[in-house]
């Protein structure tokens, strides 16, 4: 939930909330700011994205989509997954860092790079964008052309020493499969998931970031690399327990309608 600036979005989120039998967030953070707005009806319980329990795709699947896109299949792979954000004069400066920072981190990690689309046509049209940039290696910098389901996609990035992520859910990706991740902030809630993980030093914010110093921290990161796994290992039974949970309070809500509608049947 949030941020929600107008006075307009705030009145109509508690007329609305208000409304609910149950209410889900992913973060404290939404809690608190549903709590501030006025919710007090429903109950609001803090559980974890539903993607914290996505299976990934059969690993034949995954060296399938591999080498479908012609990615290198003898190195360690770093993923990279962007997303165009703000106005066109921000589009354009955000093109050149994310150029920058490819060099960056082809030049201080040593791996070949590949820009991972998560949302079709636009996080694709933004790789091509940075891919074909002046500043951008032309050599072991690879862009995933196709679309594919979220378990093969999954699947993909846990083929990734560490992931470099705009996208929220590509962030979860990582964490999910053990990959450690690297956020550029565009919104409240990547700052909540990696605060909420215990990864404030692998935040940084997407617009003016030193492409130098973001790759310097990378490079930093894949040399913690077992480490940093370890500490994800240890977070993912519950974060994929809590994840399941919304299914749980959902079903408990249809099972207390359905005996609602039962004992009104029977009072008739």
């Amino acid at each position: 939930i949030g941020p929600l600036r107008r006075p307009m979005s705030r009145s109509l989120v508690r007329m609305v909330a208000n409304r609910a039998d149950y209410i889900t967030v992913r973060d404290p953070q939404s809690a608190r700011l549903l709590a501030t707005l006025g919710v007090t009806r429903p109950t609001i319980e803090v559980t974890a994205d539903p993607a914290f329990a996505l299976a990934p795709a059969a690993p034949d699947i995954v060296d399938a989509l591999i080498r479908q896109e012609g990615l290198p299949t003898d190195a360690p792979l770093l993923g990279v997954a962007l997303r165009p954000w703000g106005s066109a004069t921000d589009a354009e400066a955000a093109i050149e860092a994310h150029a920058r920072l490819l060099a960056e981190l082809r030049r201080q990690c040593g791996l070949p790079l590949v820009l991972l689309p998560m949302h079709h046509p636009d996080d694709a049209e933004l790789a091509a964008l940075v891919h074909q940039h002046p500043a951008c290696p032309h050599s072991d910098v690879f862009v995933v052309r196709g679309e594919y389901a979220p378990d093969a996609l999954l699947g993909l990035v846990g083929r990734m020493q560490t992931m470099v992520a705009m996208r929220l859910h590509s962030l979860i990706f990582a964490v999910r499969a053990l990959v450690p991740p690297f956020a550029l902030s565009y919104d409240p809630k990547v700052e909540n998931l990696m605060h909420g993980l215990g990864l404030d030093d692998s935040l940084e914010h997407w617009r003016g970031f030193d492409p130098e110093a973001v790759a310097g921290r990378v490079a930093g990161l894949l040399a913690q690399r077992e480490t940093r796994v370890a500490r994800l290992q240890a977070q993912v039974a519950d974060l994929e327990s809590r994840a399941l949970r919304n299914a749980d309070c959902a079903l408990d809500v249809f099972d207390r309608r359905a005996r609602l509608r039962d004992l009104l049947s029977v009072a008739k």
